[in-house]
């Protein structure tokens, strides 16, 4: 058991775990809504602004990189300080700097809020698994890891749905007002009801009986801190990560976490602005985001079932070929801006086939970081791909443009297969077959 491992305990929900789950799948949805807030509000933002798509690449970007820089560096602070309080701070910051946003004026005031925005939510994310995984039962931790990564794509699609509600009401300022205020109220909540980690307790001493009533809250038997993960240095392991024996099948999950990141960022920031390039209507692109989200959510479940049954490297196999496969359809299949004035049924087919695949492709490129690395750098493996796909996603912010000016959809979705492509390159480099690292 690693030393951030609360004791598996008796196999049954108690209230507290069940108000943790919910507290902090509140966060997670949260993530999703950063995602996609910029990408929802664009159309309009453009309209208002009367700029060309391209002066917006950077601010779509921003997020991504303010999380790349947040992730690592907030989860440093989360280990000293605490994971609630850092948690809380990143909720606050996320919505303080998502309200003003409301008051820009020009890209360069997106791409900062956007940024430290990023920094919060995106710093929110590291201690608030690891809080899931200190927390729960471990016959239970798999599963309340999978229902947290089915969040951001509820996230996503809300986002969609609030921009297609408040925009035409208040617009895109009253929905970055929104959007701010909820993270802020939820901070209140998180505050008189989230619960420390239990593991970060014990290590801190002097909490023994505020730990004794939480672990009986939480029905867990008191942690255990006997492994080697506390006393590998820094430099040491990372030639854990990098070792021989591992090194190519590292390099290719990486290149498979760029590249897939790459197209997620692509899809989810430019698939509306795309569609109004194009010349459909604002509401369809706003609901296109939320059909690709929304499967997004059946996708991560079902990805779990297949990696149960058909293992995780033929399931992220078959993925990303679907996702190439579906990408390209959709460009060959969807109608011209003046036959449209709904989506036909077969391109709402493939845009949720598209969002299956695509969410289904993280979910399972994290199992194979889990599966890969050694319990002792597993954390560091984990986040260390993390960052590499958010530097993919951050690329996103950049492809996008391009991506719309290769002749509408076609080219749009075509760059998405390529890009898909060089993801499945990147993942087959792993030839060799290595004893999966126990998960616990």
């Amino acid at each position: 058991m690693s030393h951030a491992d609360a004791g598996s305990g008796r196999a049954r929900w108690t209230p507290k775990q069940v108000q943790l789950l919910v507290l902090l799948q509140l966060i997670f949805i949260f993530d999703g809504v950063d995602m996609q807030i910029i990408a929802v509000a664009l159309p309009a933002i453009v309209g208002d602004w009367n700029l060309p798509l391209s002066a917006f690449g950077l601010a779509m970007a921003a997020g991504h990189a303010g999380s790349f820089v947040g992730a690592p560096v907030v989860g440093m602070l989360a280990d000293r300080w605490g994971r609630k309080p850092v948690i809380i701070a990143g909720a606050l910051l996320f919505g303080t700097m998502t309200m003003l946003l409301a008051l820009a004026r020009d890209p360069q005031q997106l791409v900062l809020l956007r940024f430290i925005a990023g920094l919060g939510l995106g710093g929110c994310v590291p201690p608030a698994l690891a809080l899931v995984t200190e927390s729960m039962p471990a016959q239970r931790r798999g599963l309340c890891v999978a229902l947290s990564m089915v969040c951001p794509p509820i996230g996503i699609a809300l986002a969609g749905l609030l921009a297609k509600w408040l925009i035409p009401a208040i617009g895109w300022e009253g929905l970055f007002l929104t959007c701010g205020l909820a993270p802020i109220a939820i901070v209140l909540l998180l505050v008189f009801f989230l619960p420390e980690s239990p593991a970060f307790l014990a290590l801190r001493g002097g909490n023994e009986q505020k730990l004794a009533a939480l672990l009986k809250a939480l029905a867990l038997e008191a942690p255990s801190f006997r492994s080697r993960q506390g006393d590998v240095p820094f430099f040491a392991a990372f030639g854990t990560i990098f070792a021989a024996e591992r090194r190519v099948a590292v390099a290719g999950l990486f290149a498979a976490f760029f590249f897939g990141y790459l197209t997620m960022s692509l899809v989810l920031g430019w698939l509306p602005s795309m569609f109004t390039a194009s010349g459909y209507p604002h509401a369809l692109a706003a609901t296109s985001i939320s059909i690709f989200s929304l499967a997004g959510i059946a996708g991560v479940l079902a990805t779990g079932w297949l990696i149960m049954n058909c293992g995780e490297r033929l399931t992220t196999n078959i993925l990303i070929g679907g996702g190439i496969v579906v990408a390209l359809l959709l460009g060959l299949t969807l109608p011209a801006p003046d036959l449209l004035q709904s989506l036909p049924l077969v391109s709402i087919m493939l845009l949720s086939l598209l969002g299956m695949t695509m969410n289904g492709l993280v979910t399972a490129l994290y199992t194979g970081a889990s599966s890969l690395f050694p319990p002792h750098v597993r954390s560091s493996g984990i986040g260390l791909g993390s960052m590499v796909g958010r530097s993919g996603a951050m690329f996103g912010g950049f492809v996008g443009p391009f991506a719309i000016g290769q002749h509408g959809p076609w080219g749009f979705f075509l760059v998405g297969a390529i890009l898909l492509g060089l993801a499945m390159l990147g993942f087959n480099l792993r030839r060799q077959r290595l004893a999966p690292s126990p998960l616990s």
